[in-house]
């Protein structure tokens, strides 16, 4: 029998045991690699659309015009502080105080990616052409 795409349904993990699974802390030296753990982790868990955007805040009601709360507003509210939470807990001090302002997951990483991009970029350049040099005989 040939399983069904229902049959592979991802075994969601509780919250404190997805904190522990961020086993690297984002330094400005690690971003990329700290961001390729997290965002597997999200992915896995059906997560990664509050991180990346693509889940906005729904309206609080439902229809708008009404005083019916939206369920989904009110997961949204619930999600965002463990989110948050997951976040902040994978940061080391230098990188906690760029997550300071911003008050929803993905104003977080959005800030952290600004913030942390570029150093993992120039050190990208800079490891290539030391490898450009040591190719050319000279040693950096």
């Amino acid at each position: 029998m040939i399983p069904m795409a229902s049959d592979f349904s991802p075994t969601l993990l509780p919250f404190n045991t997805m904190i522990h699974m961020v086993t690297i802390k984002l330094a400005s030296s690690n971003y990329l690699l700290w961001k390729s753990q997290l965002l597997l982790l999200l992915k896995s868990q059906g997560q990664l659309s509050h991180v990346d955007g693509t889940l906005l805040l729904p309206p609080p009601f439902d229809p708008s015009t009404s005083q019916t709360p939206n369920i989904e507003h009110l997961e949204w509210k619930a999600t965002n502080p463990r989110l948050l939470s997951l976040l902040l807990s994978s940061l080391i001090d230098e990188a906690m105080v760029e997550a300071i302002s911003p008050s929803t997951s993905c104003e977080v990483l959005t800030t952290l990616e600004n913030t942390f991009n570029h150093h993992s970029k120039a050190y990208e350049r800079h490891l290539k052409d030391d490898l450009q040099l040591m190719e050319q005989g000279f040693v950096a």
